[in-house]
């Protein structure tokens, strides 16, 4: 019994820890053609995981879907800063909003959601179900390429 417990406890104490990751830049729609868009995610302590159980999943405000997703083992590893990793992957697509979302979940389940240009609600991926959250700005048609939010 007393194993028993203990297991229990031990099961209890991991599921309790979370990944601490999220998104930190973003580059989605600028003047003319779309060009230079790009993700930045930032993973703290990330050699404590395995970065193909991230996964970074873009959602389409128009009917909740994703429409594209990368693992973080496919981003390039930049700066590493007091424990803290960014990573960036260069992403041409990245759909222009009114809204559209992106969530960050690890091993299938969700850290994030976020969304700009107006709140969606995920229909299938890590976000099913759930409301995104606003950033509360966004990039328009006017925006220069090298600019993010």
């Amino acid at each position: 019994m007393k194993k028993l417990l203990g297991l229990a406890i031990l099961l209890f104490a991991v599921s309790l820890f979370a990944q601490n990751a999220w998104l930190n830049e973003i580059h989605y729609d600028n003047a003319s053609t779309d060009e230079g868009e790009f993700l930045e995610i930032v993973v703290q302590d990330a050699g404590n995981y395995s970065l193909v159980d991230f996964e970074v999943h873009l959602y389409n405000g128009s009917n909740g879907t994703t429409y594209g997703s990368s693992s973080l083992d496919e981003f390039t590893v930049g700066t590493i800063d007091n424990g803290f990793t960014f990573f960036y992957l260069n992403y041409e697509g990245i759909q222009n909003g009114s809204p559209d979302g992106v969530a960050i979940s690890y091993d299938g389940d969700l850290i994030q959601f976020l969304s700009y240009e107006g709140v969606l609600s995920g229909t299938d991926g890590p976000a099913n179900g759930v409301d995104s959250v606003d950033m509360g700005v966004e990039e328009s048609g006017s925006t220069l390429v090298g600019e993010s939010l």
